[in-house]
C-alpha cells in the first residue's frame, strides 16, 4: 500500500517516474490488480477477500494484520488520511470529507478501461452501526429511493455495495459547500446571502422536490416519496452555481416502507420539521414544503425561527407551529416574499402550497416581478466572493481558508 501511494500523486493519478515514464502506467495496471488480491498490496497490506468475496482492506501493525472495518474507532479514517489513496472495494478513497454520527463520507475515484476515471463520493456506514439491522435497512432504503431519481437538482446515486463488511453508497461528487456552511460563513464575514440568491437556491430545491414527489415506479404508480429531512445541511451548492438536494436517508416511499410501520416515528432535524412530523403524525409532500419554507426563512433572516436552547423547547415550538413573522426579524424582506414564506410555513398542511411546483412558481414570479432574476452564474460569483474573503488578510483568514479548502 505504501509503494502504491508513493506511486500515485495527490489527485490519485499514476505518477510517472522521470527515469521510467512507463512506470505510472504500470502502477495504474497494478492498482486494478489489487482488487483481485494481486499486485502491490500483497503481504501486510494485502487486498484479501472476505468470505463474501469482497476485497478486505488490511493494515500491518505491531500486533499484526487487522481489518480496517472498525475494530478500533477511527482506524479506517487514519489509514485513508495517512496512506491515501486506499483501495476500498472497486473504488479508490482519496480523502475523508466528513464524519457524522451514522456514516462517513469520502472523496473517491472509480477507474475503467483506457484510463477512464470518475471522481465521486463514497458514503460508508460507520462500522459500529453495521450490526444494527434497522439502520442498515434505512441505509439501503436511501439507495433504493435515490437511485430512481435522476434530476439536475438531486444528487445522483450510482451504486450500493458492501466492502470490508460495511455497506456503502457511491454518489455524485459536488465540489462546493452545503447551504448551512455558506450561511455560517456569510454571517462570519459580513457577506449576507442576497435576497434574490436565497430565493433562487430555494426555488431550485423546490424543483428537485417537485420531481421527487411526482416520481412514478415502473408500473406508473406514484411512489409518494417524502424527503423528511430538508435542511440547509442537505442542500449542496457547487462552485459552478448548481443547487442539489441530497441525503434521502430517512425518506419515505410507498415501495420501501410498509403501510403503518412509520406512524409515530420521529425522524429528521427538529428545527426544520413540520408540526405534523414533530407530533409523529402522517407526513406527505407538504411536510417537505414546510421544511423548505423554514430553510427560506433562515436564508433571508439569518436565524431559524424554531431553534431554541434545548431540544425540548425546540420541539415544543415546532409542534405549536408558531414562528415570529419574518418581517419582524428582517424588515428588509419584501411583503410579497414574506407572504410566500408565511404560506409555506403554515401550521396546517391544507394552507400550504398544493405542491412543490406551485412553491417554485411563486418564487420565480417574485424574482421576475421584482426585477431580481438571477441564475447559476450569480450564485457562482457569490461563492467566489465568499472564498476570496477567506484569503483576505486578517486574523480570521487562515481559519476560513482552511475551512474552505
Amino acid at each position: 500500500l505504501t509503494r502504491l501511494s508513493q506511486s500515485i500523486d495527490s489527485h490519485g493519478n499514476p505518477r510517472a517516474d522521470s527515469e521510467n515514464p512507463a512506470q505510472g502506467r504500470r502502477v495504474g495496471v497494478d492498482f486494478h490488480r489489487t482488487r483481485d488480491g494481486a499486485g502491490p498490496l500483497r503481504g501486510a497490506a494485502a487486498g484479501r477477500r472476505s468470505a463474501a468475496g469482497t476485497p478486505a482492506l488490511t493494515r500491518g501493525t505491531e500486533r499484526g494484520d487487522r481489518r480496517l472495518g472498525g475494530i478500533e474507532a477511527g482506524a479506517f479514517e487514519r489509514v485513508v488520511a495517512e496512506q491515501a489513496p486506499v483501495v476500498y472495494g472497486k473504488y479508490q478513497l482519496l480523502e475523508l470529507l466528513a464524519r457524522g454520527g451514522m456514516a462517513e463520507v469520502f472523496k473517491a475515484k472509480a477507474h475503467g478501461v483506457e484510463g477512464f476515471e470518475k471522481i465521486l463520493v463514497i458514503k460508508r456506514i460507520l462500522a459500529e452501526l453495521g450490526e444494527n439491522p434497522q439502520f442498515v435497512e434505512m441505509f439501503i432504503n436511501e439507495a433504493k429511493i435515490a437511485v430512481t431519481l435522476s434530476h439536475a437538482n438531486i444528487v445522483q446515486v450510482f451504486d450500493l455495495g458492501k466492502a470490508d463488511e460495511t455497506y456503502f453508497i457511491a454518489m455524485e461528487y459536488v465540489a462546493g459547500a452545503d447551504l448551512a456552511t455558506v450561511l455560517r460563513r456569510a454571517r462570519k464575514y459580513g457577506k449576507a446571502l442576497p435576497t434574490e440568491l436565497a430565493v433562487y437556491v430555494v426555488s431550485e430545491v423546490a424543483k428537485g422536490l417537485d420531481y421527487a414527489h411526482r416520481r412514478r415506479d415502473a408500473d406508473m404508480q406514484p411512489m409518494h416519496i417524502v424527503h423528511r429531512d430538508v435542511s440547509p445541511q442537505n442542500v449542496l451548492l457547487s462552485y459552478e452555481g448548481e443547487v442539489k438536494l441530497t441525503d434521502f436517508g430517512i425518506a419515505k416511499a410507498r415501495t420501501t416502507v410498509p403501510e403503518g410501520t412509520e406512524h409515530g416515528v420521529l425522524k429528521g432535524k427538529y428545527a426544520y420539521m413540520a408540526p405534523e412530523q414533530a407530533r409523529g403524525g402522517e407526513v406527505d409532500a407538504r411536510t417537505d414544503l414546510f421544511a423548505l419554507g423554514v430553510v427560506l426563512y433562515e436564508s433571508l433572516a439569518g436565524v431559524n425561527p424554531f431553534l431554541q436552547s434545548s431540544t425540548y423547547d425546540t420541539l415544543k415550538r415546532v409542534r405549536e407551529g408558531t414562528a415570529e413573522p419574518i418581517r419582524s426579524v428582517a424588515e428588509e424582506v419584501p411583503e410579497e416574499l414574506a407572504a410566500i414564506v408565511h404560506r409555506a410555513m403554515s401550521p396546517s398542511p391544507a394552507d400550504r402550497h398544493e405542491n412543490a411546483g406551485r412553491f417554485y412558481e411563486d418564487l420565480i414570479q417574485f424574482l421576475y416581478s421584482s426585477g431580481r432574476r438571477v441564475g447559476a452564474h450569480d450564485l457562482s460569483n457569490y461563492l467566489d466572493q465568499l472564498r476570496a474573503a477567506a484569503k483576505a488578510p486578517g486574523p480570521k483568514s487562515m481559519a476560513m481558508a482552511e475551512a474552505m479548502a
